[in-house]
């Protein structure tokens, strides 16, 4: 090879296939190296291919052996082996961990045969959990070994260690299925005989989990009760862990060498009794597939049981209870079972833990638990925030972090407690090169963060934040940038709302117009609506030259019945701009602009927020007098706001009453002054028209009824002296009617009714007709005008003078009181 030819050389490593060796306990990566070399224009001259073996001696792999961690390693040490085939490695390696295991057992038994068989004695011994006493398991001996369940414990732990041999063989789980007698022996054998050895209760409960791998063999486990047995098992064994603490907690301390020993047997009991656990809990898990068996589950107690697994220290059990709780957590009525059970208590003691994989399953099911209003106050009263601030640090579980402080940050009181963190998560948004990459959960946690007014100081102030902020909303068109910068425009008390309006509402506005994509257009209407445009001296100019007004205009167009985010956003921008004094003319001017606008007002009646944004869009309108002039002359806008006048939404009427003021204070003529008047005063008194209206109509239907009775006793009378004593009688009660209704039509000095002092007559209107002396015993105090409240006045009772200590009142201020 010439060397002035051949000055680079390219080198690529491709991974191969991954496999164990069992003997020597090493894990063999097979990568090849592919190396090119290139000449001066960067063609290749020489590729050469070789095949390599990396091996991993594991020299601490046994049944203690963390796996999960153990992964880890290797992957931060072995830069052959690619994140994405974590789960085929720890596969591998629990595979050689079950052989270790087994050859260990294995070994350990023969030894065992053997001191037996030298010792001259005979019989069968127990041993370890899935011991076959040194036999290799044999599938044609299915019914020896079933035979044998019934001769005892001993031998039925020899036994099902050899059904268990059978077992771990996929091949052969399915004759072992077919066989009748095999299920309800081994089922009969847990529940009779499995609370009195632990190991006999392992070599069920592994036979049992080989076959729950499978579906297809969920029917008949179910047939059994395995998942009822089971449970049962898990609650023995729960309750007698319970008693043994509570024992050893009364029991007093022992430091004789009798201590050691007990020590050590409860280390071995604890540690059987954590894999009993560990594979009760699998076949349940794998039970659980199916929906109906998991909410069965569910109503026998097993959320108790999974809770009450997290006290130990185990790390294998402890994931497997929190993968199973994770499971259930995504059902609102286990949510709610979770939260009575304040789990998230427990779970605040696991974040920080050692323990990668236990972190993980703990953060994923504090997620789910977050979409849970009680259980998110939970976990947030627990401390989480700030145990998950201190994780963004680090850089394996910082994204799981930051999406659980996002479902917390939806809390007004949690927002404060991750202030701090603003900056830093701030730094990380603008700092990225490429705006793809910006992590979405990282600005949405902004975005929540920032409605908080002291949180959206601490972003705008950080250094660079609004220029990389606008500079990735803006020009890099990012949704969620935009809507960070409307939340920081939320507050206009703070300095960097106006420096935002200032210095950026020329790109804004210009983005506004020629963005194509319809949720980035919406999103800088938006901002404009926000941002507080009347401290923008050039908007006038702005507005002309960057075309916004034309597309407000087209917004409000036909279309504004079908889109109805973009038509509010759109009538809040034009309520914005008339904000400022140099406006409002152009807006007039635009010809298209306040027609749409109007027929907005009248389409959107049923939309609350719509109808409040475009009444004070024309409130700010009003104060303009060129604006003013054009709708007061060429439009149906005072009629509109009359109606609005009775609107059910409280604010609404407000600022309609607030703009009719407008209407009043410039009509010159006078026209709209009187109508207003008496509009406001139906408006402010209803329920007193109602009142008069029903009392009217009761007296009406009595004064009819009178008259009638009048006509016909006219007709049937003709001379006092025909009357009997009764007929004399209703001749005088007919009289006191008469008298009555003489007073009380001829009865004077009753007050005005409200709203009298506003130059309206409450006998005017067709329905106020005979309503005057409603109101004939209330006082001039109390009407309270046209913008207090109705009127309401109250009846004093006369008080027994006896036994009363109070003070004489004066007679004369007795009667002025009156």
């Amino acid at each position: 090879m010439d060397g002035a030819n051949a000055r680079f050389m390219k080198r690529k490593v491709k991974t191969g296939s991954i496999e164990v060796d069992a003997e020597t306990c090493t894990l063999i990566v097979n990568y090849e190296v592919e190396a090119t070399v290139l000449g001066d224009m960067g063609e290749p001259i020489v590729a050469e291919r070789k095949s390599n073996q990396k091996l991993i001696r594991l020299k601490a792999l046994d049944e203690n052996t963390d796996v999960g961690r153990l992964v880890d390693e290797i992957l931060d040490k072995c830069k052959l082996i690619h994140e994405s085939k974590r789960a085929l490695v720890e596969g591998l390696l629990v595979d050689l961990q079950r052989q270790q295991q087994h050859g260990a057992r294995a070994g350990g038994a023969r030894r065992s045969r053997e001191r037996v068989d030298g010792a001259g004695s005979g019989g069968v011994q127990g041993g370890e959990p899935g011991d076959s006493g040194g036999e290799v398991a044999s599938l044609d001996r299915l019914g020896t070994y079933i035979d044998a369940c019934y001769e005892g414990v001993e031998h039925a732990i020899v036994a099902t260690g050899q059904l268990l041999q059978l077992a771990r063989e996929p091949a052969q789980l399915e004759p072992l299925v077919n066989d009748d007698r095999l299920l309800g022996c081994v089922t009969r054998l847990l529940n009779d005989e499995g609370r009195r050895s632990a190991d006999l209760a392992i070599n069920i409960v592994s036979v049992l989990y080989a076959l729950s791998a499978y579906s297809d063999f969920h029917a008949a486990l179910l047939e059994f009760k395995v998942g009822s047995l089971v449970m049962d098992v898990v609650d023995l064994e729960i309750k007698r862990h319970a008693l043994r603490e509570r024992e050893r907690a009364s029991a007093p301390p022992d430091t004789g060498a009798s201590a050691a020993d007990e020590a050590r047997r409860d280390k071995l009991r604890l540690k059987k009794q954590e894999r009993l656990l560990y594979v009760c809990c699998h076949v349940l898990l794998n039970l659980a597939e199916d929906i109906n068996t998991e909410r069965k589950m569910c109503n026998h107690g097993l959320l108790p049981m999974l809770t009450a697994l997290l006290s130990r220290h185990n790390g294998d059990l402890l994931l497997l209870a929190l993968a199973f709780l994770r499971k259930l957590s995504i059902f609102g009525e286990n949510a709610d079972e979770m939260a009575r059970a304040r789990l998230a208590d427990k779970l605040i003691a696991f974040v920080p833990n050692k323990h990668e994989g236990v972190l993980e399953q703990v953060l994923h099911l504090a997620y789910n638990l977050a979409f849970h209003p009680k259980c998110a106050a939970q976990l947030g009263a627990a401390g989480l925030s700030a145990k998950l601030l201190a994780l963004l640090r680090r850089g394996r579980h910082r994204l799981l972090a930051v999406r659980l402080l996002y479902m917390l940050s939806a809390r007004d009181d949690e927002k404060a407690k991750m202030i701090p963190s603003v900056p830093m998560l701030v730094g990380t948004v603008i700092n990225t090169p490429d705006p793809s990459l910006v992590p979405p959960e990282v600005l949405a946690l902004l975005v929540n963060l920032c409605a908080n007014a002291d949180a959206a100081r601490a972003c705008a102030t950080a250094r660079g934040a609004l220029r990389g902020l606008v500079a990735l909303g803006v020009r890099g068109q990012h949704v969620l940038a935009l809507k960070l910068l409307r939340n920081l425009a939320l507050h206009p008390r703070e300095e960097h709302c106006e420096e935002l309006a200032r210095t950026y509402a020329a790109d804004v506005l210009e983005l506004a117009h020629s963005a194509l994509v319809p949720d980035v257009q919406l999103e800088a209407l938006g901002l404009l609506a926000d941002l507080p445009l009347q401290c923008v001296d050039e908007l006038p100019e702005l507005l002309a030259s960057s075309g916004a007004l034309e597309l407000a205009a087209q917004t409000l167009g036909p279309r504004a019945a079908a889109e109805g985010d973009a038509v509010l956003e759109a009538v809040r921008f034009v309520g914005a701009c008339a904000a400022h004094a140099g406006c409002a003319p152009i807006l007039a001017r635009s010809g298209r602009l306040l027609p749409a606008l109007l027929d907005v007002l009248s389409a959107q009646q049923d939309d609350d927020e719509i109808v409040l944004a475009a009444v004070h869009a024309f409130y700010r309108l009003l104060c303009a007098e060129e604006a003013r002039e054009w709708l007061l002359s060429e439009s149906q806008l005072v009629s509109q706001l009359l109606e609005l006048l009775s609107d059910k939404c409280a604010p609404v009427r407000s600022i309609a009453s607030s703009a009719l003021d407008i209407v009043a204070q410039h009509d010159a003529s006078g026209e709209w002054v009187a109508l207003i008047r008496q509009r406001k005063f139906t408006s402010h008194n209803h329920e007193w028209l109602e009142a008069v209206q029903e009392d009217d109509l009761e007296r009406y239907q009595e004064a009819m009824a009178i008259n009638q009775a009048l006509g016909t006793a006219a007709v049937a009378v003709h001379d006092v002296s025909e009357l009997d004593d009764d007929a004399f009688d209703g001749a005088l009660h007919h009289g006191e009617l008469s008298r009555a209704r003489v007073e009380y039509d001829g009865g004077g000095g009753y007050a005005e009714p409200y709203g009298a002092e506003y130059g309206l007559d409450a006998r005017a209107p067709g329905e106020l007709a005979s309503s005057a002396h409603a109101f004939g015993a209330l006082s001039d105090e109390a009407y309270l005008g046209m913008g207090g409240e109705e009127a309401s006045y109250e009846e004093g009772e006369e008080d027994d003078d006896e036994g009363d200590d109070d003070e004489e009142i004066d007679a004369g201020e007795l009667e002025r009181a009156r």
